[in-house]
């Protein structure tokens, strides 16, 4: 069992480790749109964001436990949960995946209709384990559902926001 002590410095590195997350994905974001924005400024267009379907799309998923407070149920209850649990990427698409394990149990990213079986190692201590993968979003749009194959929480794997959740190929 830890102490406050632990559990207040553990919360201060996750919150430090997410902002600093959000700003790298904000450099890249922006150094990735900068070509297409600058050229489209040049030839008085407007802005299409349609233009970026060929690009490479980055997300960004957490796994918390109900004890990390994951996600509530309608009754108030916490569940383990990934955060977020639904997404949108283009067709054909490639899609880089990046997850950040704060559970110190295993999880998997399972999604039949997208060919993808990813095991996640657990946390060890305050230290999250962090995988990346990669996929290509297939040419059919549609909505391909994906699930948490491991033993976890029995509720949260049979709910979608929370041990479930779906990729949207549009």
């Amino acid at each position: 069992m830890r102490d406050r002590g632990s559990n207040a410095r553990a919360k201060r590195w996750i919150q430090a480790q997410t902002k600093h997350r959000l700003f790298l994905l904000a450099v890249v974001a922006l150094a990735l749109a900068a070509p297409s924005l600058a050229a489209a400024a040049g030839a008085g267009r407007a802005f299409d964001p349609a233009s970026f379907q060929g690009s490479p799309a980055t997300i960004v998923l957490s796994i918390k436990s109900d004890t990390q407070h994951g996600k509530r149920d309608v009754k108030g209850v916490w569940h383990d949960a990934y955060l977020p649990a639904a997404c949108s990427v283009a067709a054909g698409q490639k899609v880089t995946v990046t997850v950040t394990n704060f559970d110190p149990a295993p999880h998997t990213f399972t999604a039949p209709g997208l060919k993808l079986n990813v095991v996640f190692a657990a946390a060890k201590g305050a230290t999250p384990a962090t995988t990346s993968f990669s996929f290509t979003a297939p040419a059919k749009k549609g909505g391909y559902d994906w699930f948490c194959a491991a033993g976890c929480d029995p509720w949260a794997m049979t709910h979608y926001g929370f041990m479930r959740g779906r990729v949207t190929v549009a």
